[in-house]
């Protein structure tokens, strides 16, 4: 017979281990966007799972599932993540539609506006590149916030826009399966002040 803690250890060792660059919504855009999920699950005859507020994220770049954690790989994330440099700006989601294969995910979009973010994916995927690991730059980016899963879909929609300010960049380590984000590094968009060489 095998101890909690046995299982444990068993849970923890056969754990996938995501690693991945991310911006999050503010707690305002939070509690809209959880209000939003409310909504599309009753679209959905109630039967999908909202993502919870801590949670919400737009992925910029995945750098893959992983049995352990790779320690170099965290360093070199870590390194490139402290290089990305751009200013605050502002992002808008006015859509939900559904995502993926199968369509079990439905997620907010953007119609429009979505220039600043791409530039600032951009210029992490040199910084990834510079730090040795830009065989993880993703190629397509298709910006999004990951709201509700179910095994139902729904009509692209428009929905009350949804705006923040991106004014910080995450390394997240989420535990597949056990609902965790735990944020490995976090970094300020700063705006640059104009030297004026005085």
């Amino acid at each position: 017979m095998t101890s909690r803690a046995e299982h444990a250890e068993a849970d923890a060792m056969s754990a996938i281990h995501r690693l991945f660059y991310a911006v999050r919504p503010d707690l305002g855009a939070q509690a809209r966007m959880s209000s939003s999920g409310a909504q599309l699950c009753k679209a959905l005859g109630g039967v999908g799972h909202i993502v919870a507020n801590g949670r919400l994220h737009v992925t910029l770049h995945w750098l893959g599932d992983h049995a352990e954690l790779p320690a170099d790989l965290v360093e070199r994330a870590l390194m490139a993540g402290a290089s990305a440099d751009a200013a605050p700006f502002d992002v808008v989601f006015d859509r939900a539609e559904c995502l993926g294969r199968d369509g079990g995910l439905v997620a907010l979009t953007a119609s429009s506006g979505t220039g600043s973010l791409r530039r600032f994916q951009r210029a992490l995927a040199g910084a990834m590149t510079d730090a040795g690991i830009g065989r993880y730059v993703r190629s397509s980016f298709k910006p999004h916030v990951s709201l509700v899963y179910g095994d139902r879909q729904i009509e692209r929609q428009t929905i009350a826009p949804i705006r923040w300010t991106v004014n910080e960049l995450v390394l997240i380590h989420s535990v597949v399966g056990q609902s965790r984000h735990i944020v490995l590094g976090r970094w300020p968009l700063q705006t640059r002040q104009l030297d004026l060489g005085w």
